[in-house]
């Protein structure tokens, strides 16, 4: 007779590896997820980094209106925005609201509908800049919360970057054992 190795019944087989090609693909769509997340990451720190030097060392002038308009919606109620341009004191140049991506003459909501009416009665709305860095710049009573949306895009980087990096350094460990 001859001994047979007792197996358990609770063991149960290792599943097999995923091939080569699945995981080069996971280490694929893992570098475009990070690559995503730090874009995010790096835009939303930046805006964050600019909100918190406008609150410091900011200084106001009053732009000139080129636009406003009233934006309805179910979940948020009514938005008061304006487009606006200003000069600087000392400079040639005119600025308006633009984002960390480079996007121009952005529209920019303010408090409430007072203020709002209040800007285009007179044409000018009061706006805070960096004098730095005069494309930094809202308006003094900003609609939505300046920090609300850089926060959400640091987060979200976040939550994107370190996943995908994760999901990248397990897929090549496993490939390098694989080739061990």
């Amino acid at each position: 007779m001859s001994a047979v190795p007792a197996v358990s019944a609770s063991a149960s087989p290792s599943p097999p590896p995923p091939s080569p090609a699945r995981s080069l693909a996971l280490v694929v769509c893992g570098l475009i997820g990070l690559v995503l997340g730090v874009v995010l990451t790096v835009l939303g720190a930046g805006a964050v980094a600019s909100e918190v030097t406008l609150r410091s060392s900011s200084a106001v002038v009053e732009a000139r209106i080129t636009g406003s308009r009233i934006l309805e919606s179910r979940k948020t109620g009514r938005s008061y925005e304006l487009t606006y341009r200003f000069q600087v004191p000392g400079k040639s140049a005119s600025y308006d609201h633009r984002d960390g991506t480079g996007r121009t003459n952005l529209w920019a909501s303010v408090e409430d509908e007072d203020t709002w009416r209040a800007a285009k009665a007179r044409g000018t709305v009061s706006v805070r800049y960096l004098p730095s860095d005069p494309f930094v710049n809202r308006p003094v009573k900003s609609g939505a919360s300046p920090l609300g949306d850089p926060i959400a895009g640091l987060i979200l980087g976040l939550f994107i970057a370190i996943p995908s990096l994760l999901v990248c350094i397990v897929q090549i460990r496993g490939l390098v054992r694989r080739k061990t």
